[in-house]
């Protein structure tokens, strides 16, 4: 654990000890549980899963929560064990994320027995990778090509992208790198892309007054919108599967019935298999290494209607995501 981290995390698991005794588990997760946390740049992402979420215990935690926001941006997330249990189908991104690098410092393991569904987690990819474009555009117009605020805009973006690409990577049967360049090179194979449009943005994060020029950024933002598609052609492949395999039960006749429909159930049947044998197929692997957290990401441009002004983003819990 880095020692910013530690100075962080180790005297607020005691004071939550002192509020909540053995009633709670505590998750940490994000980069300060992979080992590429960023001082100055990334969060530190923890998450309590509580015996009782009464507000007699939320006050019970204030003392603990005011000493870390003192050191730290972003509090702790709460949430009761009877939610988690159902919070798969709502949170997948985070759930995938969180698999690929956590440390359970309190309690039983919250992810245990913890299952996202490839629907769930395809549905999600779509609306975050297409809610996250419209904001880099929206950054990129407005920067108007300064190319320090574009080099902020990239470099506080990152974590957020990273976290979406290594749920894409998961989706896909991908291995899932731990290291956030490796990473960014698995996702732009995966896209078909120059690793350096991805790998230049998360590389250079860390550094303070970075410059980023107009076509070093559109290269990024061009990443962006081809995952996009990506996760867009994975679901269309999926309707197609879907409409095919629900196709014998219109058509076929029942036993010692005729169907007016039984030639053109041939025929529609070849022609849909031709269409459906150039849609990529996927084994939904899910990789060890493969997890989430949750972020924040500071940018100077407009709100959006899902994140508090200045934040780049926002996901579903609809709990912010940490950066990375």
């Amino acid at each position: 654990m880095h020692a910013a981290v530690e100075r962080v995390v180790t005297p607020f698991l005691a004071a939550a000890d002192a509020a909540l005794g053995a009633g709670y588990s505590a998750l940490l997760y994000g980069s300060a549980a992979r080992g590429d946390y960023v001082p100055g740049r990334s969060d530190i992402n923890l998450l309590l899963v509580l015996d009782d979420p009464s507000p007699v215990r939320l006050r019970a935690l204030a003392p603990a929560f005011s000493a870390w926001r003192k050191s730290a941006s972003e509090p702790p997330l709460l949430i009761s064990r009877s939610e988690w249990a159902r919070a798969s189908d709502v949170f997948p991104i985070e759930i995938t994320d969180m698999r690929g690098g956590y440390r359970v410092v309190r309690g039983a393991d919250p992810l245990d027995g913890a299952r996202v569904q490839p629907a769930d987690l395809r549905q999600a990819l779509e609306r975050e990778f297409r809610g996250k474009l419209l904001r880099l555009r929206q950054g990129y117009a407005a920067a108007a090509g300064n190319e320090k605020a574009l080099g902020q805009l990239a470099a506080a973006s990152a974590g957020t992208i990273l976290v979406l690409f290594r749920a894409l990577l998961a989706l896909a049967g991908r291995a899932v790198p731990e290291a956030p360049t490796a990473l960014a090179a698995e996702a732009a194979g995966l896209l078909g892309l120059s690793p350096e449009s991805i790998t230049m943005p998360v590389g250079r994060r860390a550094e303070r007054g970075w410059r980023c020029s107009a076509p070093d950024f559109e290269q990024y933002l061009d990443a962006v919108a081809r995952a996009a598609e990506y996760v867009e052609r994975l679901s269309a492949a999926t309707r197609a599967r879907a409409a095919w395999v629900a196709l014998p039960t219109i058509v076929l006749p029942s036993d010692g019935c005729s169907s007016s429909q039984s030639l053109s159930f041939s025929l529609v049947t070849r022609s849909t298999n031709e269409r459906i044998s150039v849609l990529p197929s996927f084994v939904f692997v899910w990789p060890s290494n493969c997890g989430l957290r949750s972020f924040t990401d500071t940018i100077a441009v407009s709100p959006s209607r899902m994140s508090s002004p200045r934040r780049f983003s926002s996901f579903s819990l609809r709990w912010p995501f940490s950066r990375a």
